[in-house]
């Protein structure tokens, strides 16, 4: 699929997936026209408001074959668990006070964190020396934000790959009222 123009990096292409009809559709509309990160982002925090929580997994799938995933569990817009697990058969779970405290998985992040690492730290690299690639799913969510430099050959994406993201029922949204 040919690039995107992104028009808050003159010069960048970003690749995508976008099969949301509302999606386009509200991209479409929008007065200024708000780039492909920000419309997932929207469409993320519509379908946050109207869950208690979500769950997404980050994994990662090295050349030699080697793997590791990491899930997290938010709730209230706050990390309440982190697990990991990888091809050594290495496994734990984090929760409380613990968050964090293991060196290897991703990071404790919740996914507006990760828009935001994906906006200021993935989609700012040079374009020239990186192949740079932001895609969504079929519901116009962040599933990979990431870039290579172009003259790598082996393990050298930085960024963010979602393997799944899933939203918990139960939420308030924004046309109700809790408490």
């Amino acid at each position: 699929m040919a690039g995107v123009p992104d028009a808050k990096r003159p010069g960048m292409t970003v690749k995508s997936i976008l099969a949301s009809t509302s999606l386009l559709a509200f991209a479409a509309c929008a007065d200024p026209t708000p780039t492909e990160v920000d419309a997932s982002r929207e469409e993320f925090a519509r379908l946050e408001s109207d869950a208690s929580g979500y769950t997404y997994a980050r994994y990662f799938q090295s050349f030699t074959g080697d793997w590791h995933r990491t899930t997290i569990t938010v709730s209230g817009g706050v990390v309440v668990q982190r697990s990991y697990e990888d091809s050594y058969e290495t496994t734990w779970t984090e929760t409380g006070a613990d968050l964090g405290s293991h060196e290897i998985g991703h990071p404790v992040a919740t996914m507006p964190e990760l828009y935001d690492e994906c906006e200021n730290d993935v989609l700012t690299v040079d374009p020239a020396s990186n192949e740079v690639v932001f895609e969504v799913d079929e519901q116009g969510l962040l599933r990979r934000c990431t870039y290579t430099p172009i003259e790598c050959e082996d393990d050298c994406t930085s960024g963010i790959s979602i393997e799944s993201l899933e939203f918990e029922p139960g939420g308030c949204g924004a046309a109700f009222f809790c408490g």
